[in-house]
């Protein structure tokens, strides 16, 4: 099949809308793989500091809130959110740790108005996979997002 795959990031839903049936126009393009074509504000990254689950004022309002706006606008949106910890300590403490993360976002999420049926938490006792050993022990205490199903 000829099968077009979008990967990269967008600024707004519609944008990823347009881009999609832009796509679906051109000749001989049978489908449109859109699905990691991600809002800008999933790419982001919520960052803790040591052995804490507290946001910073600033990410609640800023980071989170623009990922509640992309929910609002996407009602058919469901997100996974993974909380991560670094490398020191046990794994069993990192494990709690990195779930309070992803249930403190969580949590934000349903206060701004988001359903909490559409948010699913998983606590990883390890940094991200694109956070090597030798970078800062900081960029593993973080939460990330993925889309579980995307807007059509």
């Amino acid at each position: 099949a000829n099968t077009v795959v979008l990967r990269g990031s967008v600024g707004e839903t519609d944008d990823r809308q347009s881009l999609i049936e832009s796509f679906e126009q051109l000749p001989g393009v049978e489908q449109v793989d859109a699905a990691r074509l991600e809002p800008a504000a999933l790419q982001e990254r919520i960052y803790f500091d040591l052995n804490s689950a507290s946001l910073k004022a600033a990410d609640r309002s800023g980071k989170i809130a623009a990922v509640a706006d992309f929910l609002e606008a996407s009602p058919d949106v469901q997100l996974k959110i993974y909380g991560h910890s670094d490398e020191q300590g046990t794994s069993a403490i990192n494990e709690v740790l990195a779930r309070e993360r992803a249930g403190a976002v969580r949590d934000v999420l349903v206060n701004a108005g988001i359903d909490a049926e559409r948010l699913t938490i998983e606590g990883v006792p390890e940094p991200p996979e694109d956070v090597s050993s030798d970078e800062p022990q900081w960029l593993g205490r973080t939460v990330r997002f993925e889309l579980l199903s995307a807007p059509e």
